[in-house]
């Protein structure tokens, strides 16, 4: 993903400041900043809405870094962003679910309880709806792919990971169509200083254990919302417990894993919610088994 940065003048005006104080706050390390071969500085997006977010600083002129009009983050609740982002994934409004969640995240709410509590629930309605023919079959993806870009958008703004950081893959078992989980614990991880990669949904054993070879985590996850064998899921997760030998920790989680099969696959940390994911790694610092 390219990163997109800019001048101290253009953030200033942004953020409605003088540009000699955010000149200052980027000496002071207070906001990253990087410079070019000619020695001006430059600062990436993400650094700027981190240092809002952090210090609840109010953004001026959104428009000037690439972002909609935004609500005050005083504004801003859980609860009221749910009804709002159903009613727009409905309507296919895909500029307002990104600033739904644009909003979330600059009022400082974590990636696990924007999860948890509003995009869960959310795609839980949205399902019983089309389930008893209130949408159609097309709204139902046409939402799941609007969210699923508006994730990625709101990915782009998380804190960077040092290039150091452990890094964790995961994704979802071959039978397992559904990328927005995988998609929401990448960001969850990532939130927690490891470098997350999410290797997307239906992965064959044989590709994630070749995966796990080839680039040897310090993490692995597992989204698991859907299986159609118990019996076959279960074969291929021992044939890459035992690839891993112990040595690489393992988290999975999803509504297609009942107790009985959780209880065959020891060694494994189970999260049944993106907070539980969130709690548990806020924990241990990167490297250490949860």
């Amino acid at each position: 993903m390219i990163e997109i940065s800019y001048s101290p003048k253009v953030v200033a005006t942004a953020l409605g400041v003088s540009e000699s104080s955010l000149k200052r706050w980027c000496d002071g390390g207070k906001i990253e900043v990087t410079k070019t071969a000619g020695g001006h500085r430059r600062i990436p997006r993400n650094a700027v809405l981190n240092f809002a977010r952090d210090r609840q600083f109010e953004i001026a002129k959104p428009e000037m870094i690439g972002l909609p009009k935004l609500s005050r983050s005083s504004q801003v609740s859980l609860e009221g962003a749910r009804q709002d982002l159903l009613e727009m994934l409905i309507a296919g409004d895909e500029s307002n679910c990104r600033r739904i969640l644009i909003e979330l995240y600059l009022a400082g709410f974590r990636v696990s309880s924007i999860g948890d509590e509003v995009i869960s629930p959310v795609f839980e309605e949205i399902g019983h709806l089309w389930e008893c023919s209130s949408l159609e079959i097309y709204q139902e993806r046409l939402s799941c792919e609007i969210c699923s870009r508006s994730l990625l958008q709101m990915r782009s703004m998380l804190r960077k990971p040092a290039a150091e950081a452990p890094l964790a893959i995961g994704g979802t078992p071959e039978d397992d169509p559904y990328a927005l989980p995988t998609a929401l614990v990448e960001m969850v991880i990532t939130q927690n200083d490891y470098r997350a990669l999410s290797l997307g949904a239906r992965i064959p054993w044989d590709s994630l254990i070749a995966a796990a070879k080839k680039m040897q985590p310090g993490l692995m996850w597992f989204s698991v919302s859907y299986l159609e064998s118990e019996k076959s899921f279960l074969d291929g997760f021992r044939r890459l417990s035992n690839t891993l030998d112990g040595k690489v920790p393992i988290i999975a989680g999803g509504q297609g894993l009942s107790d009985a099969l959780l209880n065959q696959m020891q060694p494994v940390v189970h999260c049944d919610s993106l907070s539980k994911l969130d709690s548990i790694l806020q924990n241990f610092k990167p490297g250490r088994t949860p």
